[in-house]
C-alpha cells in the first residue's frame, strides 16, 4: 500500500492490484503510527465496462458515483464537432459514459468532487439522443479553476436521455467522482 497518495492533504492512500476472477481478497487498513478514526472506503473494478455509448450505466440527479478510466481499452472516436476543441479533444484519451434522463429544469453533471484525483485532469461533454448519440452540446476542461475538474450546466428536457462523457486531456487516465445534480 502507500499512503498519502491521492488527496491535497495526503491523508488517504491508493493500492491497485491485478485480480483474478472468483478470487477472495482481504484489506487490512489501519491509521498512520497509532492513530484512529473513521474512514471511506472505495474498492473500483480498473476495467469499465461502460466505454461505449450503448454500455453506459445509468445516474440519476442526486447521485455521485466514483469511476475511472484506468483500464479503459479505446477512447471514442464519434463526431464531437459541436462540442468545442477547447474543452478536450474527444479521442484523445480513454473516456466512460454515463446515462441521465432530463428533468425539465437545468442539470448539472461534475468532477469537482472529493474523490477525484488532484492530478486527473478530467473532461466533460454531453450528449443528446439516443445510443448513436445525435447531438454533442457542450463540454468543460477546468472550470475556471486550478483545480483541474470539469463542471456543466445545461437545460435538460424532462424525458430526454442524455449522455455524459468522462475523460482525460491529452492522453491522461485516472480515477473521478463524477456528481448529476438539479440546480
Amino acid at each position: 500500500g502507500n499512503f498519502g497518495a491521492c488527496t491535497v492533504n495526503r491523508q488517504a492512500s491508493r493500492v491497485q492490484w491485478p485480480s483474478n476472477d472468483g478470487t477472495m481478497y482481504y484489506l487490512l487498513i489501519h491509521g498512520f503510527g497509532a492513530r484512529e478514526g473513521d474512514f471511506q472506503l472505495n474498492v473500483i473494478n480498473y476495467n469499465p465496462i461502460n466505454q461505449d455509448p450503448e454500455k453506459a450505466y445509468d445516474i440519476s440527479p442526486g447521485d455521485m458515483v466514483v469511476g475511472t478510466t484506468f483500464q479503459a481499452i479505446h477512447p471514442w472516436d464519434g463526431d464531437s464537432t459541436n462540442c468545442g476543441g477547447r474543452h478536450g479533444l474527444i479521442g484523445e484519451s480513454p473516456s466512460v459514459w454515463y446515462r441521465v434522463q432530463g428533468t425539465g429544469g437545468t442539470l448539472r453533471a461534475s468532477t469537482c468532487n472529493p474523490q477525484t484525483e488532484d492530478d486527473f485532469n478530467s473532461v466533460l461533454h454531453i450528449f443528446e439522443g439516443s445510443t448513436d448519440i445525435n447531438r454533442c452540446f457542450a463540454g468543460n476542461d477546468d472550470l475556471a479553476s486550478p483545480d483541474r475538474c470539469a463542471q456543466i450546466d445545461w437545460p435538460s428536457s424532462a424525458g430526454q436521455t442524455y449522455y455524459i462523457l468522462v475523460h482525460g486531456r491529452l492522453g491522461d487516465q485516472g480515477l473521478f467522482e463524477l456528481s448529476v445534480d438539479s440546480v
